[in-house]
């Protein structure tokens, strides 16, 4: 089970990076086209091949899901922001299941059966195949290329989930100016989900702000553990059936954990660095709870009253 802690299983080797919803916000190298992805499709050696289980969805299910699929592309193509980001999630998570699913049908995912547990791997093709079965409602097409457009278009029109999205995609370093502007967001939204994907965002690139009291959140090995973490503690949901869990499944082939803390302590966490990841998780919490009392705001990192 040890060599299973630095894996990323071709499962899912495409991801959704950032935003959330049906989607996935795990970390993944930036890519440009399906071809990059084929470095993970290999023969699976002897044995019984991967069957990815057939879910389908009862007729009355499957007309909501696509009446709330046509809703949610109608609003993104009206130019609202949050649809635009929620398409982009929603496409990468039915490309990424779909890629996967290819992969199964063409006995092409070893990294299942070197590195997971017949556990784990059945829960792993199970996540899969609901994930299919969902995207139905999304019809066919090459989903790939509208996924970067949307969030940049969400990013655009000023959603930070989708500004945070598109920096992790695209590996975008960032200067200290930007990197504070940046961190004062996502500490000002109070949004647990911008805490996870700072987290994301910190594995990419590792963004410096010159100010001690934030860099002291985002260095270290294990910053990126404790944005996630504390992110669940502020109350994502990390527990079990969540997209975190589901997700941390796939990116992991370890499916046996009950919370996501659980999952990252066990596979990602060297034992002497747990005091190091404590006293993060507290800093990142005190910077969350020292937010302008209300009714002030916070701009550019000062605290203001609104302007109604």
């Amino acid at each position: 089970m040890a060599g299973t802690k630095a894996v990323l299983i071709g499962l899912a080797a495409v991801a959704v990076i950032t935003g959330f919803s049906a989607w996935k916000y795990w970390p993944a190298p930036a890519v440009r086209s399906e071809a990059a992805f084929k470095h993970a499709a290999t023969p699976l050696p002897a044995g019984p091949r991967l069957v990815l289980p057939v879910i389908a969805l009862e007729p009355a299910a499957l007309e909501e899901k696509v009446a709330a699929f046509r809703d949610l592309k109608s609003r993104a193509e009206r130019g609202e922001r949050v649809a635009q980001r929620e398409l982009a999630d929603t496409y990468a998570t039915c490309f990424s299941a779909r890629f996967t699913a290819d992969e199964v049908a063409r006995g092409e995912v070893p990294a299942l059966l070197s590195v997971s547990t017949p556990e784990s791997v059945a829960v792993a093709l199970q996540i899969v195949a609901k994930r299919v079965a969902d995207c139905q409602a999304v019809g066919s097409g090459n989903l790939f290329p509208s996924i970067d457009k949307l969030y940049a278009e969400a990013a655009r029109n000023g959603d930070l989930l989708a500004q945070m999205a598109v920096i992790t995609r695209g590996g975008q370093a960032l200067g200290p100016a930007e990197s504070t502007r940046l961190l004062q967001r996502v500490i000002a939204s109070n949004d647990p989900v911008a805490a996870f994907n700072m987290g994301q965002l910190i594995l990419g690139g590792r963004p410096r702000t010159s100010q001690l009291k934030y860099d002291k959140v985002l260095e270290g090995p294990v910053s990126s553990l404790a944005w996630e973490i504390a992110a669940c503690r502020m109350g994502l949901d990390c527990g079990p059936g969540s997209t975190v869990m589901d997700d941390a499944c796939l990116f992991s082939g370890i499916c046996t954990h009950q919370t996501y803390e659980e999952h990252a302590r066990s596979c990602s966490l060297p034992s002497a660095r747990s005091g190091s990841l404590d006293q993060q998780i507290e800093e990142i919490t005190r910077l969350f709870k020292e937010q302008c009392p209300p009714p002030q705001t916070e701009r550019d990192g000062v605290c203001s009253l609104r302007v109604e």
